[in-house]
């Protein structure tokens, strides 16, 4: 299955970000009722969540997002919308499969997203703008500001049940 082979990804993207940078991780499983045991988080980084260098997490994601540096998302949500509201580092790490699925005009945006660093499907383009984010987040973040405000006035603000499926429409 394309989602587990992608979860598997990142669970080695992970893993090498933490003994790099040494790092702290916290993880918010999503949907929190999935069984731990065929979640390959677990298997991946067992030996880093006994040295506690990951934490797992069962709070409020908004409250988590709050106390971290940077956020980094498996595939693009209304987490990810979330994450850019309350204006913090957010990158996803994303897959072919859910690229394809985007409408045309969803494409464009992703592909603006690519370009600026803030999605990214290769360890290598990932490494690159967490290392960016990490030693100058001011830059990063100014970099980034005019794509991430086209994005809150397109879909991520909170608004009126009737113009966000309006918005929705109008897309597809």
């Amino acid at each position: 299955e394309d989602n587990l082979k992608h979860k598997i990804k990142i669970c080695k993207f992970l893993k090498k970000i933490i003994l790099k940078k040494k790092i702290k991780l916290i993880y918010k499983q999503f949907p929190e009722n999935v069984d731990n045991k065929n979640d390959p988080f677990f298997k991946i980084l067992k030996n880093e969540i006994k040295k506690e260098k990951v934490i797992i997490s069962s709070e409020n994601a908004v409250k988590i997002m709050h106390s971290a540096d940077l956020i980094l998302f498996d595939i693009i949500s209304t987490g990810f919308g979330e994450a850019i509201n309350i204006n913090k580092p957010a990158l996803v790490y994303t897959n072919k499969f859910e690229y394809n699925r985007a409408s045309s005009e969803g494409k464009k945006i992703n592909d603006l997203f690519y370009k600026a660093g803030i999605f990214f499907n290769k360890d290598s383009s990932g490494f690159k703008s967490i290392n960016l984010l990490i030693n100058n987040t001011k830059l990063f973040q100014r970099n980034t500001k005019n794509l991430i405000n086209i994005f809150k006035k397109k879909i991520s603000y909170p608004i009126d049940k009737s113009i966000f499926l309006k918005k929705i429409k109008d897309i597809y």
